[in-house]
């Protein structure tokens, strides 16, 4: 075998390797940079994965990873439904990266700031990092009893603005 025929076989066999993924394969992001949420809320992540290749690969097994002290405040999820799904070539494909739930079920209302977040996929030795972070702002929610107070509220000022409507009307003709 010639040296051409050699450099071409190997070609074809690192791309159609479904193990063979470098860095330089993909790159991918978070759908959203800032989530509003109240305290018990769980988070669904959504991303988006693209190929940076002529070709279209096909996804066997693909794993989510966060780094860092976020663990301490969510647990993270990983979500497989990008398993078994083909990324088009030069294309992108939309994806569930995970779910974040609160320790403990209650999270203190503030600003959280995202660890460093890593897709390894079909189990290649890369890892490769999101593009964007995200923040999550945990907002506090109101108590029942301010809603019922608000709703009572409001259907008192239409009440009233209408009895006053009525009022001038009767003292106008």
């Amino acid at each position: 075998m010639n040296a051409k025929a050699i450099a071409i076989t190997a070609a074809f066999t690192v791309l159609s390797s479904s193990h063979c993924l470098a860095q330089g394969t993909f790159s991918w992001s978070f759908d959203q940079t800032v989530y509003w949420v109240g305290p018990s809320e769980k988070i669904v992540l959504s991303a988006t994965l693209e190929n940076l290749t002529s070709n279209p690969i096909f996804i066997d097994s693909v794993g989510g990873i966060f780094n860092g002290n976020f663990q301490k405040t969510y647990n993270f999820t990983p979500d497989d439904s990008l398993s078994g799904r083909t990324v088009p070539t030069l294309g992108t494909l939309e994806f569930q990266y995970g779910v974040l739930t609160p320790v403990g079920g209650f999270v203190i209302p503030g600003t959280y700031k995202s660890d460093p977040a890593f897709l390894v996929i079909n189990g290649g030795p890369d890892t490769i990092a999101s593009k964007k972070h995200f923040d999550v702002q945990v907002v506090p929610e109101p108590e029942p009893g301010t809603i019922v107070l608000l709703g009572l509220g409001c259907i008192y000022v239409n009440l009233r603005v209408t009895f006053r409507r009525s009022r001038r009307q009767v003292n106008s003709d």
